[in-house]
């Protein structure tokens, strides 16, 4: 598989894989895989990439003579698009709701039906054997970092005997768990599971209320409200970093989650780096030049480290007919869902 993908292969066979390979040769010869578009954005643009970051948090640990060792330090695991949300931004590639709910409208041609088309022969509810799981549980490091994401962790059950495999190796003392989750729903086999570990829970919080309803949808607001507060009670060794995924969507409520989370009865933090660029009509640079204006207002008003960074990327140049493809598919989605964006994200009606 090229590396515009993911690997799929034997997890014996990754590291002499031809994907592995690719990569690396991009890096060696200077360049970017095609994957990795986001950080090639955002260094050309002189901003803070993940590539960037996770070579700072891998130099703390380790010297440049460890990367050849054979125990994964690092793992990231998508162990299935099992989800309970139809996120506006996602896709089926990585929500089993949405996966069904293009599958139900074949007529309507928003964002969504184009990845559908490639991955629809694919089981990516269960992608992983029982032997896919073990040698990635044999790889890892004692002292790793390990990034549960989906779909929804909390629903997936290969992550519930990953973690219980984790724990009879005794490494649950000793490494790193990072989690997103959308936490729509609390299973407390999972949470007893965690409570075992220590790490970073990083819920996927895109808005506030009503915005948050719309923008991920299938949510109900208080019951993330009430959740995310249990979690806290229960899960004391985990740090809490809210992520939105900042997008055209959101643009204007931004503030309503930083207000939201001094609230909580911990040490929050709210990271706003993680910013959308596919589809790219509902990336911020995007937004027609009168929206920017109101947008770099609205911002100006906000004290926290990344609204710069922010302001960066939305004052970029626009791309050709990106709005015109936004109202497009934000009306078909509605069409579908029965929703109005007008009414719910009314500060995006462009007053020209």
């Amino acid at each position: 598989m090229s590396n515009s993908g993911n690997y799929r292969g034997d997890i014996s066979d990754y590291e002499s894989s031809d994907y592995l390979k690719d990569i690396k040769e991009h890096f060696l010869n200077g360049t970017y895989p095609k994957s990795c578009y986001r950080c090639e954005w955002n260094d050309k643009n002189g901003l803070t990439s993940k590539r960037i970051k996770e070579n700072e948090l891998w130099l703390r640990k380790n010297s440049i003579d460890d990367y050849q060792q054979q125990k994964y330090s690092i793992i990231d695991l998508r162990l299935s698009n099992k989800c309970n949300l139809l996120c506006v931004t996602c896709s089926p590639k990585s929500s089993s709701a949405i996966f069904d709910e293009v599958k139900s409208n074949p007529i309507h041609q928003f964002h969504y039906t184009d990845i559908f088309d490639k991955i629809s022969s694919l089981n990516l509810t269960s992608p992983y054997s029982e032997k896919d799981k073990e040698g990635l549980i044999d790889r890892i490091s004692p002292y790793a970092r390990v990034y549960f994401t989906g779909g929804e962790p909390s629903l997936v059950k290969p992550s519930f005997s990953i973690l219980e495999n984790l724990i009879e190796k005794g490494y649950n003392k000793t490494i790193s768990l990072e989690f997103n989750s959308n936490f729509q729903s609390f299973n407390k086999k999972w949470i007893n599971l965690l409570k075992e570990f220590k790490g970073i829970m990083m819920p996927s919080i895109d808005a506030i209320g009503l915005q948050a309803e719309y923008i991920r949808y299938g949510s109900v607001w208080n019951t993330i409200d009430k959740n995310i507060r249990e979690f806290i009670k229960e899960c004391k060794d985990f740090k809490i970093i809210i992520y939105p995924t900042v997008s055209i969507l959101n643009i204007f409520y931004i503030n309503d989650i930083l207000e939201w989370s001094k609230t909580l009865e911990c040490d929050v933090e709210v990271n706003l780096q993680n910013r959308l660029y596919d589809p790219s009509y509902y990336d911020i640079k995007n937004l027609p030049n009168n929206l920017k204006i109101k947008a770099n207002q609205y911002l100006s008003e906000i004290k926290h480290k990344h609204i710069e960074e922010i302001k960066i990327h939305l004052n970029s140049p626009s791309e050709d007919n990106e709005w015109i493809k936004f109202i497009e598919n934000i009306n078909k989605v509605d069409k579908v869902r029965n929703t109005n964006w007008r009414i719910t994200l009314n500060e995006l009606i462009d007053c020209r």
